[in-house]
């Protein structure tokens, strides 16, 4: 019956002129367009495979081979590709391929399935003609992501991604330099050599084409494609001496690029899932990856091998960079951490981790820094604050983990200190005045050990550290506001104590978001893991 129909369809297709098909300019295009989503080495419908020519040779579940040569009526590839069967025929949920296109296979099939891409075990992707991408819009809609940008070498304008273009801007006006077209559908990756006369790309489109390319900064000219591959290419980075490009992507293989003779000279299968990001060291020697596989690597250049995997991540790793003495690695992933290791040992830079008793302290969230009535209360930053602090407390008062609470307060003027905040000073911040009561959000008279302070540190002459003796504490999570003035001061103390500190960054609030970002910094470098709600959460929940 399949050579019955066979026989139909080859009278139904058209015939073309004589010219010559070619497999790579015409044929293979349309392979990685139209089947590799479902025919490839991820997902291989019926056990048929178009990633490499070799492939197409290969059997499938019937039996049937994808090519006889000078026999379309025998090839299981020209059937699927022209049959009339919607269940049957390539491409899957999608039109059917145009009698030309059919016709040209056909062609192909009979003149003897010849392969002018030159290695036949290379994918696909990598022997295509370069694709002519088509112009971008000339005005945008709507708002487009920006998944990719760098600065120049002067840092004087900044390359961003778009749809199908890199755009250049000036940084000091926030001028539009030039549009750079001939780009990919999506760029998620841009680098710019040593000297500042390259610009290279990575770019693709999701499960089908992925590429390199190289253009001049000076007048976004296409210089060629660096490399391809069948899925989308994630990042690229030029070494130090604009020698060499190393590049990542969405099929799990770094490339080693030789910039002279613009071609790839190495592809290592360092990881099993995307790699999302690629750097080098400061002098080349030694390049790094993130991937999705939830580990970063540290490659040897000189010595071919590689030195470490650094595969303590919960989730996606999606940034890298190296520590400029060369020994450390600095990662960024969905975990939202950024983690600093050790490339001698593979180690995690010490955390302090927590303990077996935490406690959870919240720091003046009080109607006066809380209520937008009020001249300290109209932080946004504080408010997200304190509604995250809200679920936190609620998780620990199920686990029955311990929770003290404080507001500033004075009798007058005489219990003050040499405060340089003149709000202090009208007394909305005495004993009895509303400022001084505590978010309702955060408040629970049954549950939670409540006290006034004086001074900025939660520690300060009050009656906390007695009671985290008696409640055996190990661990403090400290939350609240300000950063930059309370919050930091109960950290350091918290320290001072010899308690593990832990910071739920998101769970503490500052009228100045730069002051709460610096100072959260500082103090993770020295004094307290700062992290965030969601991974605190998974750890009270977990007791």
């Amino acid at each position: 019956m399949r050579l019955a129909l066979l026989a139909l369809i080859f009278v139904m297709v058209p015939c073309t002129d004589a010219a010559e098909v070619s497999f790579r300019r015409d044929l293979a295009p349309v392979l990685v367009q139209k089947c590799l989503a479902c025919h490839g080495p991820k997902k291989a419908k019926g056990s048929y495979r178009v990633d490499a020519f070799a492939k197409l040779l290969m059997q499938g579940d019937t039996g049937e081979p994808m090519i006889t040569a000078g026999k379309p009526g025998m090839s299981e590839l020209f059937y699927r590709l022209s049959t009339k069967d919607a269940d049957e025929r390539m491409p899957q949920d999608d039109d059917p391929l145009p009698p030309e296109v059919v016709a040209k296979f056909k062609q192909w099939i009979e003149a003897g399935a010849k392969f002018d891409g030159g290695d036949p075990k290379a994918l696909l992707a990598t022997i295509l003609p370069p694709p002519n991408h088509p112009d971008p819009p000339a005005a945008y809609p709507r708002a487009v992501p920006i998944t990719a940008l760098a600065f120049g070498v002067s840092g004087e304008s900044v390359f961003v991604s778009g749809y199908h273009e890199i755009s250049q801007w000036n940084v000091a006006d926030g001028k539009l330099q030039q549009r750079i077209k001939r780009q990919g559908e999506r760029t998620y990756g841009l680098s710019i050599s040593p000297h500042g006369k390259w610009l290279a790309a990575a770019s693709g489109q999701p499960g089908r084409l992925g590429e390199v390319r190289l253009f001049h900064t000076a007048d976004g000219k296409l210089d060629g494609v660096l490399a391809t591959a069948m899925d989308v290419m994630l990042d690229v980075a030029f070494d130090p001496a604009g020698e060499r490009l190393v590049a990542g992507g969405a099929d799990g293989q770094v490339r080693l690029i030789d910039f002279a003779s613009r071609k790839v000279t190495q592809t290592l299968g360092l990881h099993s899932d995307w790699v999302n990001a690629v750097t080098w060291d400061n002098n080349g020697s030694r390049f790094a990856t993130a991937s999705r596989d939830h580990t970063a690597k540290v490659y040897d250049v000189t010595a071919n091998k590689s030195l470490v995997t650094f595969a303590g991540h919960g989730k996606n790793v999606r940034g890298v960079v190296f520590h400029p003495g060369g020994r450390e690695l600095f990662t960024s992933g969905m975990d939202k951490k950024v983690q600093r290791w050790r490339i001698s040992d593979g180690k995690r830079v010490r955390d302090i981790g927590f303990g077996a008793r935490p406690a959870l302290i919240i720091v003046d969230f009080q109607k006066g820094f809380t209520d937008a009535s009020n001249p300290l209360g109209r932080s946004d930053h504080v408010q997200r604050a304190v509604d995250n602090t809200a679920v936190l407390l609620a998780a620990c008062k199920a686990k029955g983990v311990p929770v003290a609470s404080c507001a500033v307060s004075w009798g007058g003027p005489d219990e003050m200190t040499y405060w340089k905040i003149d709000s202090l000073y009208d007394g909305s911040f005495y004993h009895g005045h509303p400022c001084t009561e505590l978010d309702p959000r955060i408040r629970d008279d049954d549950y939670i050990f409540q006290f006034i302070k004086t001074a900025p540190s939660i520690f300060y002459e009050t009656p906390l550290k007695p009671w985290l003796v008696t409640h055996c504490i190990d661990t403090t999570i400290i939350t609240g506001c300000t950063t930059s003035g309370c919050v930091r001061a109960s950290i350091v103390d918290s320290f001072s104590a010899g308690y593990r500190t832990i910071v739920p960054a998101d769970c503490c609030g500052d009228q100045d978001e730069e002051a709460h970002a610096s100072n959260l910094r500082d103090v993770g470098r020295r004094y307290a893991d700062v992290t965030d709600l969601e991974s605190v959460l998974a750890h009270i929940n977990g007791l």
